[in-house]
């Protein structure tokens, strides 16, 4: 077969129409993942074992991810987002008690630790009693996660995903 021959055979119509489908298809990839509620998402938050997500923004599944919008010595108020687990909803029952032990309904959820991962102490968050309208209570699995057991409540308008775990 001549080099002619090969050259006619790879760029008949049939395989150009391939080529620019295929490269249309690539072009528009990108502004369809963005327009898309459906995104696969990888975190490096040492918090929860999770790490690959699949985020679906509207439906209320225990991981949220919110954007960092209160002062706090870890992360960048307005540039930082965490994920955590919400682990007690508005109108539920939060206590805290003298050891710092945190329970919703009754259930326990976890205890707050004296000082944070580099040795400094942290105050933690205390209540008794249902939680307001409009506001979660959410933690990471942690240990020494810093989350609503230390920062409170966080106002569920700022959740701006509903994650499920991927691996």
């Amino acid at each position: 077969m001549t080099l002619q021959t090969r050259l006619k055979n790879i760029f008949s119509r049939q395989n150009i129409f391939l080529i620019a489908v295929a490269i249309f298809g690539f072009a528009i990839l990108p502004y369809i993942y963005k327009k898309s509620p459906v995104k696969i998402e990888v975190t490096q938050d040492k918090s929860l074992p999770h790490h690959i997500w699949i985020t679906l923004p509207y439906l209320q599944k225990p991981y949220v991810e919110f954007p960092v919008y209160f002062d706090n010595p870890y992360f960048k108020k307005g540039k930082d987002y965490l994920v955590k687990i919400l682990v007690c909803d508005e109108g539920h029952y939060l206590k805290v008690d003298e050891n710092k032990n945190y329970y919703c309904d009754g259930e326990f959820l976890g205890k707050a630790v004296d000082t944070d991962s580099k040795g400094n102490s942290i105050e933690n968050f205390k209540w008794d009693g249902p939680i307001p309208e409009g506001k979660a209570f959410v933690m990471g699995t942690h240990r020494k996660s810093y989350d609503s057991r230390y920062f409170g409540f966080i106002d569920k308008s700022k959740i701006i995903k509903y994650l499920y775990p991927l691996k």
